[in-house]
């Protein structure tokens, strides 16, 4: 926003079921899209020195630290449960599909991330 105003759009924001669908069709690659958002938009508002690019890539090892940052319950599970499904993901047929419900374990951040801008009461473009 214009004149150093705060936006009140908090992290980035995105409709469940529009983020299931991205995940599956891009085969994942939305997953990093979506990481990359959250950790630039912490890299702006927070100050920080770190790289939203290399934690997007390196998400499974970094999701834990995002979930901490929302408040998450049952954050150690999910971060656990990411890593494990992402590891399957690369394992030969039929293992692989399994790799898919990796996007159950992030579902939890995503609504985290909704319910702190629904919250302040802003709608965000990609939200609609």
């Amino acid at each position: 926003m214009a004149g150093g105003e705060e936006s009140p759009v908090r992290y980035s924001p995105v409709r469940i079921d529009k983020f299931v669908i991205l995940f599956l069709v891009t085969f994942g690659a939305y997953g990093f899209v979506w990481f990359y958002r959250n950790w630039r938009y912490i890299k702006t508002n927070e100050g920080t020195t770190i790289w939203p690019w290399a934690r997007a890539l390196w998400s499974p090892f970094w999701y834990y630290p995002m979930l901490k940052r929302l408040d998450v319950k049952g954050k150690g599970l999910l971060a656990a449960a990411f890593f494990i499904l992402l590891f399957l993901y690369r394992l030969p047929n039929p293992y692989w599909l399994l790799g898919f419900l990796g996007v159950l374990s992030l579902i939890p951040a995503v609504k985290a991330i909704n319910d702190l801008n629904e919250r302040s009461a802003t709608r965000h473009p990609s939200f609609g």
